[in-house]
Parts: C-alpha cells; structure tokens; sequence
C-alpha cells in the first residue's frame, strides 16, 4: 500500500515509483510478471496520480485507489517491521505499549513519526519481540540512515558487494532524491551513482 496525501507529495511518489516500474518492466521484458499497485490517497491526489499512470500506458500495470480521506496528519506512515509474533504473544501489547506511550509522552512534546515513535520505544524496551531485516530487505531511501549500518550508494560510491534492495523504505517527501533537478542532475552525483534496482 502507497499512501499519497498531499499534492506535495505526488512528485515524489511519481519519481519513486516509476523509476522502480520501469526497471521492473525492463529487466523482466516480455516475461516480466504484472504489477498492482493499491494507493491511499485523497481526491486531489488521486486524480493527479490516475492521469500520470494512465499516461504511462504499460500493460502490464494496475492500480486501485482508497479514499484516505477524511484523514488527520500525523496518523499515516509506513515502513517495514517484521515482529517475532511467538515472543510478542508471550507478552500482552498492552503491558509493552502503555508504559512505552506514557514514557514517550515525557520525552517528547509529541510523537511526530506517529506511531513509528512509540514502536521505536517499545522495540528499544523490549528488542526480542522484533525480528531484525537485513538492508537488503528494508533499504530506506534517506541520506540520514546509518551508512556504516546500511551502506548505500546514497551515502556511499557504488561498490559491487552492495545487494540489490528487494523493499524499499520511501516514505517521506522530503528525502534525498527530491533533491534531483531535471535541469541540473548533477545534485545527486556527489552521492555517487545509484545502484542498478533503484534508478532516478
């Protein structure tokens, strides 16, 4: 599911996912396996992004939009969390997130990443319940992740022991490539080439 709230966000969402269809199509071919994209959107954003996909005319791909609307800022976000739900059942959510919102609340004036904030506090509190995914399978797209952690052609020149991302992590409008000019392309060149699954 790609959430799409905001006409300031299509841009980034066009950028994002055509460039990830592309590649698919084209290294795939004629064989290529379809795509079916589920979008959360308000109107304004919906039919912005309707007409851009329609005017991409490739076969093989199809959309459904949701109405996010009505819809509160703050309340969407997304990301990529694999829980180890054996652990997690041993405990009761309740007793692991109450505490972690309560200590949150002191912390914090309020919890700008939404929910992200008191899972982050709760996974810190009580790790086990979390199964961590390699970069490999949660690569974000933000030159503030942890380069030695996540190496990345974002914050690092390509090299060839970097594996192809499987999921990507692009969540926000304002991340590195929204840096990208069409008029000056080089802005993204001092980050060095992106690797061959993510082209922009």
């Amino acid at each position: 599911m790609q959430i799409v709230i905001s006409s300031g966000t299509v841009r980034f969402h066009v950028i994002f996912l055509k460039s990830l269809i592309l590649h698919h199509f084209e290294r795939g071919g004629p064989n290529a396996a379809p795509i079916h994209l589920h979008l959360l959107t308000d109107k304004a954003s919906g039919y912005i992004l309707e007409g851009i996909l329609g005017s991409w005319r490739i076969n093989k791909l199809r959309y459904t939009f949701y109405s996010a609307e009505p819809y509160y800022s703050f309340s969407y976000n997304s990301g990529v969390v694999m829980w180890n739900l054996q652990r997690l059942t041993m405990k009761k959510w309740e007793a692991l997130y109450k505490p972690a919102y309560e200590r949150a609340l002191k912390v914090f004036t309020r919890l700008t990443a939404a929910e992200q904030t008191l899972m982050t506090v709760v996974i810190m509190e009580n790790p086990e319940i979390l199964y961590r995914l390699s970069c490999h399978w949660n690569f974000q797209l933000y030159e503030g992740v942890i380069p030695e952690e996540c190496p990345s052609t974002w914050n690092r020149p390509p090299a060839p022991d970097l594996l192809d991302p499987l999921i990507l992590h692009g969540d926000r409008y304002d991340k590195r490539e929204l840096d990208f000019s069409l008029n000056e392309p080089k802005t993204l060149a001092n980050h060095g080439r992106p690797n061959k699954a993510v082209t922009y």
